[in-house]
Protein backbone atom coordinates (compact mmCIF):
# COMPACT_ATOMS: atom_id res chain seq x y z
CA UNK A 1 0.00 0.00 0.00
CA UNK A 2 0.99 3.69 -0.74
CA UNK A 3 -0.06 6.88 1.21
CA UNK A 4 0.81 10.25 1.35
CA UNK A 5 1.48 12.76 3.95
CA UNK A 6 -1.70 12.71 5.63
CA UNK A 7 -1.97 8.80 5.47
CA UNK A 8 -4.50 8.96 2.63
CA UNK A 9 -4.18 6.10 -0.10
CA UNK A 10 -2.25 7.55 -2.84
CA UNK A 11 0.69 7.34 -5.29
CA UNK A 12 1.23 9.33 -8.71
CA UNK A 13 3.40 6.26 -10.80
CA UNK A 14 1.28 3.43 -10.24
CA UNK A 15 -1.81 1.48 -8.10
CA UNK A 16 -1.85 2.42 -4.41
CA UNK A 17 -3.11 -1.19 -3.23
CA UNK A 18 -2.28 -4.26 -5.74
CA UNK A 19 -3.87 -7.31 -4.08
CA UNK A 20 -2.00 -11.09 -3.99
CA UNK A 21 -4.64 -11.55 -7.15
CA UNK A 22 -3.21 -9.03 -9.14
CA UNK A 23 -5.89 -6.81 -8.84
CA UNK A 24 -5.29 -3.21 -8.29
CA UNK A 25 -7.24 0.02 -6.89
CA UNK A 26 -5.66 3.63 -7.65
CA UNK A 27 -6.29 6.72 -5.40
CA UNK A 28 -4.90 9.92 -5.47
CA UNK A 29 -5.02 11.45 -1.92
CA UNK A 30 -7.43 9.06 -0.74
CA UNK A 31 -9.83 9.59 -3.85
CA UNK A 32 -10.51 6.57 -6.06
CA UNK A 33 -9.94 7.43 -9.43
CA UNK A 34 -9.77 5.07 -12.37
CA UNK A 35 -6.36 3.43 -13.45
CA UNK A 36 -5.51 4.73 -16.48
CA UNK A 37 -5.74 8.85 -15.34
CA UNK A 38 -2.34 7.29 -13.58
CA UNK A 39 -0.95 5.31 -15.99
CA UNK A 40 -1.61 7.04 -19.37
CA UNK A 41 -1.72 10.56 -17.92
CA UNK A 42 -1.32 12.12 -21.28
CA UNK A 43 -4.75 10.97 -22.11
CA UNK A 44 -5.93 13.82 -20.14
CA UNK A 45 -7.93 16.30 -21.31
CA UNK A 46 -9.68 19.34 -20.39
CA UNK A 47 -12.65 17.87 -22.61
CA UNK A 48 -12.67 14.57 -20.31
CA UNK A 49 -12.04 16.43 -17.04
CA UNK A 50 -15.04 19.24 -17.86
CA UNK A 51 -17.49 15.48 -18.84
CA UNK A 52 -16.19 13.86 -14.98
CA UNK A 53 -19.75 13.92 -12.91
CA UNK A 54 -17.73 13.24 -9.69
CA UNK A 55 -16.48 16.38 -8.02
CA UNK A 56 -13.44 14.46 -6.30
CA UNK A 57 -12.53 12.71 -9.46
CA UNK A 58 -12.33 15.54 -11.98
CA UNK A 59 -10.35 18.10 -9.37
CA UNK A 60 -7.50 14.78 -9.46
CA UNK A 61 -7.80 14.78 -13.02
CA UNK A 62 -7.12 18.63 -13.11
CA UNK A 63 -4.14 17.79 -10.72
CA UNK A 64 -2.36 14.86 -12.51
CA UNK A 65 -2.63 16.69 -15.86
CA UNK A 66 -1.53 19.94 -14.60
CA UNK A 67 -3.58 23.09 -14.33
CA UNK A 68 -1.07 24.57 -16.80
CA UNK A 69 -2.19 22.24 -19.63
CA UNK A 70 -6.42 22.42 -18.35
CA UNK A 71 -5.95 26.41 -18.65
CA UNK A 72 -4.90 25.98 -22.23
CA UNK A 73 -7.35 23.72 -23.48
CA UNK A 74 -10.23 24.32 -21.47
CA UNK A 75 -10.69 28.23 -23.42
CA UNK A 76 -11.30 30.03 -19.76
CA UNK A 77 -13.09 33.33 -18.95
CA UNK A 78 -10.55 36.18 -18.13
CA UNK A 79 -12.44 37.71 -15.26
CA UNK A 80 -8.99 40.09 -14.23
CA UNK A 81 -5.62 41.25 -15.43
CA UNK A 82 -3.34 43.50 -14.00
CA UNK A 83 0.56 43.61 -13.26
CA UNK A 84 2.30 43.17 -9.94
CA UNK A 85 4.55 45.77 -7.95
CA UNK A 86 7.15 44.28 -10.10
CA UNK A 87 5.41 44.64 -13.66
CA UNK A 88 4.49 41.60 -14.37
CA UNK A 89 1.66 40.30 -15.39
CA UNK A 90 -1.21 38.41 -13.99
CA UNK A 91 -4.67 37.03 -15.23
CA UNK A 92 -7.92 35.96 -13.15
CA UNK A 93 -9.24 32.43 -14.73
CA UNK A 94 -12.75 31.32 -14.60
CA UNK A 95 -13.78 27.58 -15.53
CA UNK A 96 -17.43 26.84 -15.12
CA UNK A 97 -17.93 23.72 -13.84
CA UNK A 98 -20.80 20.73 -14.13
CA UNK A 99 -22.65 20.80 -10.52
CA UNK A 100 -19.63 22.20 -9.06
CA UNK A 101 -18.53 25.76 -8.16
CA UNK A 102 -16.86 27.30 -10.94
CA UNK A 103 -12.92 26.71 -10.62
CA UNK A 104 -10.97 29.89 -10.38
CA UNK A 105 -6.92 30.15 -10.94
CA UNK A 106 -4.47 33.37 -10.48
CA UNK A 107 -1.57 33.12 -13.26
CA UNK A 108 1.20 34.69 -11.94
CA UNK A 109 4.89 34.83 -12.25
CA UNK A 110 8.09 34.42 -10.13
CA UNK A 111 10.35 37.60 -11.17
CA UNK A 112 13.64 35.67 -10.56
CA UNK A 113 12.84 32.62 -12.66
CA UNK A 114 10.32 34.39 -15.39
CA UNK A 115 8.09 30.90 -14.52
CA UNK A 116 4.66 31.06 -14.33
CA UNK A 117 2.56 29.33 -11.53
CA UNK A 118 -1.38 28.66 -11.45
CA UNK A 119 -2.84 29.08 -7.96
CA UNK A 120 -6.10 28.18 -7.44
CA UNK A 121 -8.55 30.39 -5.60
CA UNK A 122 -12.40 30.71 -3.92
CA UNK A 123 -14.82 31.46 -6.31
CA UNK A 124 -15.89 34.87 -4.88
CA UNK A 125 -12.62 35.93 -5.91
CA UNK A 126 -12.64 39.16 -8.44
CA UNK A 127 -9.53 40.42 -9.04
CA UNK A 128 -6.13 39.44 -9.15
CA UNK A 129 -5.01 41.28 -6.57
CA UNK A 130 -7.77 39.72 -4.36
CA UNK A 131 -6.80 36.16 -5.27
CA UNK A 132 -2.85 37.18 -4.37
CA UNK A 133 -3.50 38.56 -1.14
CA UNK A 134 -6.17 35.77 -0.73
CA UNK A 135 -2.93 33.27 -1.16
CA UNK A 136 -1.13 34.88 2.19
CA UNK A 137 -4.32 34.76 3.99
CA UNK A 138 -4.91 38.72 3.84
CA UNK A 139 -7.77 40.75 2.84
CA UNK A 140 -6.59 42.63 -0.35
CA UNK A 141 -6.84 46.01 1.95
CA UNK A 142 -3.91 44.43 4.33
CA UNK A 143 -1.61 43.27 1.51
CA UNK A 144 0.26 45.44 -0.01
CA UNK A 145 3.88 44.93 -0.64
CA UNK A 146 6.35 47.26 -1.94
CA UNK A 147 8.43 44.86 -3.78
CA UNK A 148 7.81 41.06 -5.14
CA UNK A 149 10.30 38.61 -5.38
Amino acid sequence: MCRDEKNFLHNTKGSAVEWEDGYKNYFYHGARIDGWIIETPEKISAEIVLKEENAEVRRCMMEVMGYQKFINQANPKILDTDKDSSGMARQLFKIDLKDDEPLIIVEVNCPSTNHKYLLRVPPAIKSCSEAVAWTFGMEIKNYIPLVEA
